[in-house]
């Protein structure tokens, strides 16, 4: 499974428009996800490479769960 933090897409607008650079300042990353982060995440779970893992749950949120 996915587990996706805060990513900049219409449905979630209404949750960062208000305050985007504050927000992401408060990341380790210092920037708010996009699809493509998922993406890759994605990619990387349906792929070959993951053939090992069973039953994980990938975090893709920018390193805000280490705050």
């Amino acid at each position: 499974a996915l587990a996706p933090g805060l990513v900049k897409t219409d449905m979630s607008r209404v949750l960062y428009e208000s305050g985007e650079d504050a927000i992401a300042q408060r990341h380790p990353s210092r920037r708010l996800g996009v699809p493509d982060d998922i993406a890759g995440a994605a990619l990387f779970a349906a792929s070959d490479a993951s053939s090992w893992m069973t039953g994980e749950t990938i975090a893709v949120e920018g390193g805000i769960l280490l705050i």
